[in-house]
């Protein structure tokens, strides 16, 4: 039989048949973490703030990713990468929508003028229902009851929004999510959920052809948070590979991941666009510092450290956190 190759890093890695993820192989059990290539451990790694709860329900119900044919590591490191982005690094499952006026005009321009902004600040459940209510609502998301917008926010580990979805993913997995939405948001059938979302989407397809911007198109509908998948997906990568690494590889800064950063920060109009992947570490060093400044972090004094330290105190778990809330941050 032949087998397909991926570049992961700097190394080919094969894709990995189905035993390789525990489902076949002896000694192992599939039911939980592919057989050891999702672990706890690993998890914990990959998303150091991550909710413990929500790890456990990845890990424990990692037999509804294979059951989906999430089967290779390129397949579960794109999917780990999206639901990753959708919920801030395993932090939340149910949408935060406690917005400021200002935060509201930004996110929701078309459908929150300046008058209804400053009437809806700060008040989460009237922001749903205005937002995913109206003819917005009942066009796109089957929304038609005056409280829909809220009963059926962004929920799970994909963040599925709308009556129509819940709708949906309740048909497919025998649960009534219409009925009872909050099941959605409570680890275990919102990580089920996710699951059958991707599937349904054939997100299998392109992440076979490593193509995070097809990935990111049918999960998201549309570009918001590529590049902070690259972020996540750079760390899947590192994270949940079958490629041993010695302890000297795992403590190096990922080259990857650091590209990833690189690509968040020009987005953001901190860095200026460098066709060569090195780029200028002097830069990139400048542009995380300014981030930190206007994300309010402790000013850090690394005048004294070599380039490469400078990066590593700079490129902290707050950046991390930070720089992958693409919905801090969308377009206006």
């Amino acid at each position: 039989m032949k087998r397909r190759s991926v570049l992961i890093g700097s190394a080919i890695v094969p894709l990995l048949p189905l035993s390789a993820l525990g489902q076949e192989a002896p000694n192992c059990d599939p039911e939980e973490g592919g057989g050891g290539l999702i672990t706890i451990e690993k998890m914990a790694k990959f998303s150091p703030r991550a909710r413990s709860d929500l790890l456990e329900a990845i890990v424990k119900g990692w037999r509804h990713v294979i059951g989906e044919q999430i089967i290779t590591p390129i397949r579960a490191q794109h999917f780990l990468a999206q639901i990753a982005t959708e919920t801030g690094g395993f932090a939340r499952i149910d949408e935060n929508l406690n917005y400021s006026a200002k935060r509201l005009r930004q996110v929701f321009k078309s459908r929150v003028t300046t008058a209804d902004a400053e009437r809806l600040q700060h008040r989460p459940q009237d922001i749903a229902n205005h937002v995913y209510g109206g003819a917005f609502g009942r066009q796109q998301l089957g929304n038609t009851e005056p409280n829909d917008g809220w009963t059926y926010r962004g929920s799970g580990f994909m963040q599925l929004t709308g009556r129509d979805n819940f709708k949906r993913r309740g048909e497919k997995l025998g649960l009534n999510l219409v009925g009872d939405p909050e099941q959605v948001r409570k680890p275990d059938t919102g990580f089920k959920v996710a699951t059958s979302f991707w599937a349904a989407v054939n997100a299998n397809r392109p992440a076979d052809a490593d193509d995070l911007r097809e990935v990111r198109r049918l999960i998201n509908g549309g570009k918001n948070g590529l590049e902070e998948a690259g972020v996540w997906l750079a760390r899947a990568r590192r994270n949940f590979t079958n490629v041993p690494t010695t302890p000297e590889e795992a403590d190096k800064f990922d080259p990857s991941e650091l590209q990833a950063v690189k690509s968040t920060l020009e987005k953001l109009e901190l860095l200026e666009p460098n066709p060569e992947e090195s780029g200028n570490l002097a830069d990139l060093i400048r542009a995380l510092v300014k981030f930190r400044a206007d994300e309010g972090f402790p000013i850090l004094d690394v005048a004294n450290l070599l380039p490469p330290q400078q990066l590593r105190a700079l490129y902290d778990e707050d950046v991390l956190y930070a720089l992958t809330d693409y919905q801090a941050r969308l377009p206006e």
